[in-house]
């Protein structure tokens, strides 16, 4: 499975949850770029603090409900 994500993009919502954030986790390991997103706030700032280095990571705030 490392090469069909290697150099590919996925958009994750709802990031920052149990199932998101091991998403975000897998899918950096197996080189894909993440564009991840959740509602602002606590679970946010831990995803982001824990993948802050690794250039393949980008997060935005959003709210789907709003």
């Amino acid at each position: 499975m490392v090469e069909q994500l290697k150099g590919r993009t996925v958009f994750i919502t709802g990031s920052g949850g149990v199932l998101g954030s091991t998403y975000v986790r897998r899918m950096l390991a197996e080189g894909a770029r993440v564009v991840a997103s959740d509602l602002p706030g606590h679970r946010a700032d831990a995803l982001c603090a824990a993948h802050e280095g690794n250039e393949n990571f980008r997060f935005y705030d959003l709210d789907v409900g709003n």
